[in-house]
């Protein structure tokens, strides 16, 4: 009886040992390629579907932010922004 109740215990303890491990490495993961994200030169900024297949996204590249429409066939630029442009739009 006693070794079973023991067992149980242990199981029980490996059981949530293994559930705090999975939580930290999740968070070290998304650390990581939080960082390995911010060493990106372009950077999707916004994306907007339209339809299904349509969308507009909102693109940064150096110092200058792009919008682009895609659809199944094609890419295309709409505008091209210099970030100091977007700083003081709505101002």
């Amino acid at each position: 009886m006693f070794l079973e109740i023991l067992r149980i215990i242990v199981s029980l303890g490996i059981f949530i040992a293994i559930l705090f491990g999975a939580k930290y490495a999740t968070v070290y993961w998304a650390k990581r390629n939080h960082f390995i994200n911010q060493e990106k030169q372009i950077k999707i900024v916004e994306q907007v579907p339209l339809a299904r297949d349509k969308a507009i996204f909102l693109v940064k590249y150096k110092n200058n932010e792009y919008l682009i429409a895609t659809t199944q066939q094609n890419v295309e630029i709409i505008d091209r922004i210099k970030t100091e442009e977007m700083d003081n739009y709505g101002n």
